[in-house]
């Protein structure tokens, strides 16, 4: 049977059905047939980056048109009792009615440079080693205790089968889940949501070009269409346990709690919180301060940016350090003993309950800084324990027996120390490009790569002649 490509599908399950039947395909396709198509979708997006481009020009105009004629509530901060109440002076300075939108704004627009980026992934992908491949896989002989036979055990790695990516504001998410589950080979659900509906068909058309020159069933590829009221069909394959095997949630808490709610399959939470540094009583000024900027502005908006600065009270360069940031453009708020410490240039949270309304709120402002002082590194690790967002956290300093104790204690799927959070993702840490930082537990966490799209299976076989049998 030959199937179609469902970039335009009325019916998520078919879609979904359709892509279960090529599994097998997918999973038999040799590297070479994966190769070509990740050089045919570079060559196409190329060749088509104006398209790609107006119709991202489209989607962004919506956007601003959509943030101009709709004032965005307010985010919560902290708790509704009054004991947890901020200063409505401090509300009104940081809350906006635009207060979501820049960060939204920013990951829905598709600059040549983003698109140059883009590209320079899939050529990336191109030079890393078959992620599916036996050839490196150590075969392992084990002897039974109880017995005379050997067993040549091998763990041989295999595709997923259906992997669901679910992302809002995020066009260059669409392209990286194809050419990365493609390559490892999987098919793969693009549900990019109605806000870059314009941006993802262009690319779609793109990989379906891409799947046809290289040979490969266009229904690997299923592409979700929605509109902003039309989240069901985002539940139909959130629920589809007989034919999805993954779904990766690439977006902030509301998004994961909204797929938590409905899916019967297994969910990966790839979703961007607010990333802390510990500033340790031992630390180097210097350092302190070179990293705090650069995990602050190397890319402000990005899921790594760290958003919570953590000082240990008997650092003596506190001050310093803090209106140091805030001439930088640092903006910054803090707990009471931090307006102490700095009370020019720091606003006041009410209390520390507050950092949890803020979390999310926070990644928003690409300036704001959240300082909190601690009495010691314990005290730090408490903190992270109820607000951390798990994804990347780090230490700076010089003392090793802190630095130990930190890196054991710290809930976190990246743990970086004296190095910008900005370096936890798959290509810096020199593990190939990914997908997202995932936070989730079970089955990956941290950089979501190539080798994380795959699982493997377990080949036993006899090593005598007669066969092996369990004595």
């Amino acid at each position: 049977m030959r199937c179609t490509f469902l970039w335009r599908t009325q019916s998520v399950l078919r879609g979904v059905r359709a892509a279960t039947e090529v599994k097998s395909v997918l999973r038999s396709l040799p590297y070479e047939r994966r190769l070509g198509f990740l050089r045919a979708l570079h060559s196409d997006v190329l060749n088509h980056e104006e398209q790609i481009m107006a119709a991202n020009r489209l989607d962004c105009s919506a956007f601003a048109q959509q943030q101009h004629n709709v004032v965005s509530p307010r985010p919560s901060f902290g708790k509704s009792s009054s004991s947890f109440s901020v200063d409505e002076s401090i509300k009104n300075k940081w809350c906006e009615p635009s207060y979501n939108s820049t960060h939204s704004e920013d990951r829905t627009e598709l600059s040549p440079l983003r698109i140059k980026k883009l590209l320079a992934g899939i050529e990336g992908l191109m030079r890393f080693p078959d992620p599916i491949s036996t050839s490196s896989t150590d075969v392992k002989i084990t002897q039974e205790t109880c017995s005379s036979c050997q067993l040549a055990v091998q763990d041989v790695p295999v595709p997923l089968g259906v992997v669901g990516v679910l992302s809002r504001y995020r066009p260059r998410m669409t392209l990286d889940a194809v050419a990365m589950c493609i390559q490892s080979g999987n098919a793969v659900i693009i549900d990019g949501g109605a806000s870059v509906m314009n941006t993802n068909g262009a690319i779609m058309a793109s990989v379906r070009r891409a799947l046809i020159a290289a040979d490969i069933p266009v229904a690997a590829v299923v592409f979700v269409e929605a509109n902003e009221t039309e989240n069901d069909v985002t539940a139909e394959w959130l629920q589809a346990s007989d034919s999805v095997d993954l779904g990766i949630v690439c977006g902030n808490s509301k998004l994961y709690h909204y797929a938590c709610q409905r899916a019967a399959i297994p969910l990966i939470r790839a979703s961007g919180r607010a990333c802390s540094l510990y500033v340790d009583k031992s630390a180097d000024y210097e350092t302190a301060l070179r990293v705090v900027l650069n995990a602050k502005f190397q890319r402000p908006n990005a899921t790594n940016a760290v958003n919570t600065l953590i000082l240990h009270e008997s650092y003596p360069r506190i001050q310093e350090l803090l209106h140091t940031l805030n001439s930088q453009g640092v903006l910054l708020l803090g707990d009471t003993a931090a307006k102490k410490l700095a009370s020019s240039c720091i606003d006041i949270l009410a209390s520390e309950e507050v950092y949890n309304g803020l979390t999310e709120g926070l990644a928003d402002f690409h300036r704001v800084l959240c300082v909190k002082v601690v009495r010691d590194l314990r005290s730090a690790i408490y903190f992270l324990d109820l607000f951390g967002s798990g994804q990347s956290d780090g230490i700076i300093a010089t003392d090793e027996s802190a630095i130990r104790e930190y890196c054991d204690l710290v809930d976190t799927a990246v743990v970086l120390v004296n190095a910008s959070t900005r370096l936890s993702s798959g290509t810096a840490l020199g593990r190939g490009a990914d997908l997202a930082i995932a936070t989730s537990k079970v089955h990956a966490r941290g950089p979501l790569t190539l080798a994380v799209l795959t699982t493997k299976k377990i080949v036993v076989r006899s090593m005598n002649p007669e066969g092996a049998l369990r004595q």
